[in-house]
């Protein structure tokens, strides 16, 4: 076979260009893995690539003419020994400048590198090649494009947060965009927003649920960014617990830390402990980006809760006030000695807004078996006695776990409400959803502070092979600063070690 340099050129590039991927006293070849797993194979020489770059030298054995690249795509690798050959080069998007920069980097060609860094470093920064650009400076160490690109965010955040193209972004973009101290925002209710609806996306990606577990999976290396502590009571219990991606310990911890600024409590290390608001870029105002925000701004005096939930996020809305209480798992269980108050969750309620809300009580499963092989009737009390200001009491869940009768059974549930009023006992035919039982009163119960309740329930003939059980007797309910509340909770089988208590949640409101 012979070699074509008849061509218009003239000089070493006309003439090596004649042999670009030809096999002509071709004394190597270059073997790339394709998408499908075969090896696409590229003949060159050995004096133009060691003429390239010295690392090409190291590659080279005497016992063989292959060598295999196994971290680039084929049309990379093309791309590269185009230029060597040829000095041409057509680059034609960022991500193709960006793979044989690296592919240059990697074999010590600099012209090549200096000539993909220039084009990946030119042109303005939009909201089209935004995440392209930092996805390039954060990989390659571009600090200059980094900042950049930081300022961009800052000046254009609602933007940025609004667009397609931060839902696609990488973790490590999204990470060093959550952590900027200036970004153009009135509250942190947007960042957390935006960092919620990005989980959503990455779940989507891996091809995982977006249930509340999956999402917590994908948001929980970003938490160390949200600073949750620059937020209201209200707005933390009322808006960004509706995500329901935290515990029960972790919302009281944070709840408590915004309520009581100056009480050393400690928050888990994957949590942010600044306090201040982020700073609005004191530079260049925004740049003209047309973009239509998905996102609404807050005014932290007033809250609009409708207005948030309609044009932020649309989240699941419970289908009756009294819902199954959130799945238990390990990370959820209270482990304090049993003498110590705690608070398990904190609600706070948004001033006129009379919604229901809930109390769960910290339980872990008793996988061992409890002895209950004969029929019994299981009494479980809750005291509940207002420390400051009034609740609404609606009704309460049992929390039970393979019953040794059918599980469709009716199950025979008593209630007998005690106060300073006359006794009232109602009697309730329950089915068991989702291990609970579900019981509401006909009407609520108002508990003050001169007016305890006592609530006790009576589920009859009940065979039980495993159930719940929490470490403590005595809570607190909190509903931010005006009301109060001390709730004892107690079982007829409350004796040893598995001590028992079917109620795991009350449900409530603040008149």
């Amino acid at each position: 076979m012979q070699v074509n340099t008849d061509n218009a050129r003239t000089g070493l590039v006309a003439r090596t260009a004649a042999f670009f991927n030809n096999s002509v006293l071709s004394d190597v070849e270059i073997q790339v893995k394709d998408d499908t797993g075969n090896y696409r194979t590229f003949y060159a020489h050995r004096l133009i690539l060691a003429m390239a770059g010295n690392e090409f030298i190291s590659l080279y054995d005497v016992n063989s003419r292959v060598i295999k690249i196994s971290d680039s795509s084929p049309d990379t690798v093309y791309s590269m020994l185009k230029y060597l050959y040829t000095d041409e080069i057509n680059l034609l998007c960022m991500e193709d400048a960006v793979n044989l920069f690296k592919l240059a980097r990697r074999y010590s060609i600099r012209d090549l590198e200096r000539i993909c860094s220039k084009y990946i470093l030119g042109g303005e920064i939009n909201l089209d090649n935004l995440f392209a650009k930092y996805e390039c400076a954060l990989s390659l160490n571009f600090i200059d494009l980094l900042q950049s690109c930081q300022r961009f965010t800052e000046c254009n955040t609602k933007a940025v947060f609004s667009s397609k193209g931060f839902c696609d972004a990488s973790s490590d973009v999204v990470a060093d965009i959550l952590s900027q101290n200036c970004l153009n925002v009135s509250s942190e209710l947007l960042v957390i927003s935006a960092a919620y609806k990005w989980s959503e996306s990455e779940c989507r990606r891996k091809g995982r649920p977006t249930e509340k577990l999956c999402i917590r999976d994908a948001i929980e290396p970003l938490l160390k960014h949200l600073r949750f502590l620059t937020l209201t009571a209200d707005e933390f219990c009322d808006l960004v617990e509706t995500f329901e991606i935290f515990t029960s310990y972790e919302s009281t911890l944070i709840t408590r830390k915004i309520l009581q600024p100056e009480r050393d409590v400690k928050l888990p290390k994957y949590f942010c402990s600044i306090t201040k608001p982020r700073q609005s870029y004191n530079g260049i105002q925004s740049s003209n980006v047309n973009y239509k925000p998905n996102f609404t701004d807050f005014n932290t005096q007033k809250l609009d809760i409708a207005k948030w939930e309609d044009t932020l996020i649309s989240l699941p809305k419970s289908e009756s006030p009294i819902s199954a209480p959130p799945k238990i798992d390990s990370a959820s269980i209270f482990q304090f000695s049993s003498a110590k108050k705690f608070t398990p969750v904190l609600k706070v309620m948004p001033q006129n807004v009379n919604v229901r809300r809930t109390f769960d009580f910290p339980l872990e499963e008793l996988q061992r078996n409890i002895g209950f092989t004969c029929v019994k009737d299981i009494k479980c009390n809750a005291a509940i006695r207002m420390l400051k200001g009034s609740i609404l009491i609606h009704g309460i869940e049992l929390k039970i776990t393979d019953l040794k009768t059918h599980p469709n059974e009716t199950i025979e549930v008593l209630s007998c409400i005690s106060g300073n009023f006359p006794s009232k006992v109602d009697s309730h035919a329950l089915n068991l959803k989702n291990s609970t039982i579900s019981l509401a009163f006909s009407e609520p119960y108002k508990t003050m502070q001169n007016n305890p309740i006592d609530i006790e329930i009576t589920v009859e003939d009940l065979h039980l092979h495993r159930c719940y059980t929490c470490h403590e007797q005595i809570f607190e309910l909190n509903c931010g600063l005006s009301v109060a509340a001390e709730i004892s909770v107690k079982s007829n089988q409350s004796n040893g070690p598995d001590s028992l208590f079917l109620i795991s949640r009350i449900i409530y409101s603040t008149p």
